[in-house]
């Protein structure tokens, strides 16, 4: 029963992309599966640290907590067309991998993506936030919010189950990690 609206754009009798109206040139991003909350919350400065790490992208228009209050929503200005918002969410998507070892959430990259309208007190709002060029950003790498090991991974972020040694290995980073500080897995 929450109030939601689409971001990306304003459409005239679905929300696939051929009906669309008209691209609004944002792009909400979500980070919300279950181990970047997590990864987040074992953070030292958890939540509020990821949030000022984004405040200072040039093209994150808008910066806020989600409905459940627990991870991060970023509003990118993208170029206005239905066909570079695929290819702004491929590139965004790889670049909060490498930078952050975030994952988004991939029903972003749809551009009818419908999200829930959130009510965060410290909404950040970048009026001169930049247009998020495609391939700009994953050309400045920057300290990521794991900078004790500043490794970073190769995954790519769409996948969602264990296809792969390379998944298998970044899980196998996660369980180790929470073995070592100590958390309980459950069956979930």
């Amino acid at each position: 029963k929450l109030p939601c609206c689409t971001i990306s754009g304003t459409f005239k009798a679905g929300r696939k992309d051929k009906d669309i109206e008209d691209h609004s040139g944002y792009l909400a991003l979500d980070i919300d599966r279950k181990e970047c909350i997590n990864q987040i919350l074992l953070l030292e400065g958890g939540l509020e640290k990821v949030i000022e790490l984004l405040k200072k992208e040039s093209w994150a228009y808008a910066i806020f907590k989600s409905v459940g209050g627990r991870s991060p929503c970023c509003t990118v200005k993208i170029p206005a067309t239905v066909e570079s918002h695929a290819a702004a969410f491929e590139a965004l998507e790889k670049y909060f991998l490498e930078t952050y070892e975030l994952i988004l959430d991939s029903s972003c990259k749809n551009v009818g993506h419908l999200r829930f309208v959130s009510s965060d007190p410290n909404l950040y709002i970048n009026r001169d936030a930049e247009v998020y060029q495609i391939g700009s950003a994953s050309a400045v790498p920057k300290i990521g919010i794991n900078s004790k090991n500043n490794k970073k991974t190769t995954i790519p972020a769409s996948s969602s189950k264990i296809k792969n040694q390379k998944n298998f290995d970044l899980v196998s980073k996660i369980v180790e990690h929470a073995v070592k500080m100590k958390i309980i897995l459950g069956d979930d």
